[in-house]
């Protein structure tokens, strides 16, 4: 499942690298249902950290029904959600596997933030750490939208239990120490007292890629 986020701020559309956010292997053969086909997912099947894609994605070719192959994406720098409206076959699927078991294998960095005021500047360092080819646990890839959306609001057991299992995984906690993220009770204090206390925080503006 291949992927892009956005972020629209005053000064126009930003884009991060292309990602794969999930490896499915098929475990029965697809079942119509209300919306289309329903595909469940089999042993093997992951979600997968972000990424950058983007070299492994435009030397991929895909099958189609008639005709020679053809390039799977666009040329780089072009818009690709057009290219990923169905399923496409691919001519060696080998390049994609290796790439994804790279990243199950490569540890993670964690994105650590206050949503209220310090998104905008996760988003500008998410982009610098993937220049760097880095691997990342950040929850606006990592964790589904609607459950993001609500962290700070809703009190949910398993997401705090998924983020320590996270935090505690992790290669280095970046904090973006944006001016609320230390408030009392907030998702991002939590985090940065989990990370101190495990000795792998960092301070994403005097640590981090300038």
């Amino acid at each position: 499942m291949i992927s892009q986020l956005s972020m629209t701020s005053t000064g126009g559309t930003q884009w991060l690298p292309v990602s794969v956010d999930a490896k499915i292997i098929v475990g029965a053969p697809p079942q119509p249902g209300a919306e289309g086909l329903v595909i469940a997912p089999g042993r093997g099947s992951c979600w997968l950290h972000l990424a950058d894609f983007t070299v492994v994605l435009f030397e991929l070719f895909s099958r189609p029904k008639r005709g020679c192959p053809t390039k799977l994406a666009a040329e780089p720098g072009e818009a690709i959600g057009r290219h990923f409206q169905g399923v496409r076959k691919l001519v060696d699927g080998g390049p994609l596997h290796a790439w994804a078991g790279r990243v199950e294998a490569s540890g993670a960095d964690f994105v650590s933030y206050r949503q209220v005021d310090g998104t905008q500047l996760a988003f500008a360092f998410v982009s610098k750490l993937l220049a760097q080819g880095r691997v990342l646990f950040w929850d606006h890839w990592s964790l589904p939208r609607r459950l993001t959306e609500r962290r700070e609001q809703v009190p949910d057991a398993p997401l705090d239990d998924a983020l320590l299992d996270a935090l505690r995984s992790a290669r280095c906690v970046w904090g973006i120490q944006s001016p609320r993220y230390f408030e009392p009770g907030s998702y991002s204090a939590k985090e940065a007292e989990t990370a101190r206390s495990l000795g792998n925080y960092r301070n994403a503006a005097e640590d981090g890629p300038s």
